[in-house]
């Protein structure tokens, strides 16, 4: 099981490992355990919950406790991916599924959104009755680690100054993403900002579904890269909201402000991309 919407990118990944998506709808409180159908037959639920990607909301302390006794009851596995969880900027940062049932979670963790990507450092934290078989796997996918990396990691953490780097970026992040909700709040006044303050995404919400592919063109041919939700949507579902996906952790200040400017002449149907979006909007009206 897969949030629906979910990141594309995970999408692929698991069924290209020849896994079955089934796709379950995300509402205000997250993953909505209410409309799974016949859990006795899945295996594994694969979440965001501390930020769920691409809709920013938290999954509910509600849905937790429901997904955890599900997960019991039928014997399914609660893959947690925490992507970017170090990144909340009103509060401290949410606690771990896993934290609350380390019998039935396994948590995915990495540094790609707090160091880089490129290291490929990650972590992960399994049920003891797990244990030999993710061991055994690791040994087959991997047979040398990246020592090198993983000492100098240790030492950062050990040192004190990962701790001091990551709250370094979140008082960056927390300013570019206040910045991006100000420029959209006077550029693009019906754009509608979505999900939880935190993290490196803003999904906004676009009035018509005409707008968020005519915008995605337009946005990516300027060289920005966004996603649009329904392309985070699971095996073709055309429902539920629309708009953009947009990542802000590597946009400079004046690309911002540049992006809203696009959005909201797209959106207002004004300035020097209106002639040419507007008329793919009325061709393309939303269905």
């Amino acid at each position: 099981m897969v949030e629906d919407p979910t990141s594309p990118g995970a999408a692929d990944l698991l069924t290209r490992r020849g896994l079955e998506l089934v796709p379950v709808p995300v509402d205000e409180e997250g993953f909505d355990v209410s409309r799974l159908r016949r859990p006795e037959r899945l295996g594994a639920v694969f979440l965001t919950p501390a930020h769920q990607y691409p809709t920013g909301v938290v999954l509910s302390p509600s849905r937790r406790r429901a997904l955890i006794d599900l997960a019991r009851r039928h014997d399914l596995v609660l893959i947690e991916d925490d992507y970017d969880g170090s990144f909340r900027f009103d509060r401290e940062p949410v606690g771990c599924l896993q934290g609350l049932a380390p019998d039935v979670v396994v948590l995915l963790g990495s540094v790609s959104k707090t160091l880089a990507p490129a290291l490929r450092l990650g972590w992960l934290i399994g049920p003891p009755t797990l244990q030999e078989q993710l061991v055994e796997r690791r040994m087959i996918t991997t047979l040398a680690g990246q020592t090198v990396d993983q000492l100098a990691l240790a030492q950062l953490l050990r040192s004190g100054h990962y701790d001091k780097h990551v709250r370094q970026m979140r008082r960056n992040y927390s300013v570019r993403r206040k910045q991006l909700i100000v420029e959209f709040a006077s550029k693009a006044p019906n754009v509608i900002v979505r999900g939880d303050n935190s993290g490196l995404h803003l999904p906004a919400e676009l009035p018509s579904a005409a707008h968020e592919r005519v915008l995605l063109s337009v946005l990516r041919a300027d060289g920005f890269a966004v996603q649009g939700v329904s392309e985070c949507r699971v095996g073709g579902n055309t429902d539920g909201s629309n708009g953009l996906v947009i990542g802000f952790a590597s946009i400079k200040t004046a690309a911002l402000t540049r992006l809203a400017d696009l959005v909201g002449q797209v959106c207002a149907g004004t300035g020097p991309v209106a002639e040419s979006s507007t008329e793919l909007v009325r061709r393309n009206p939303a269905r």
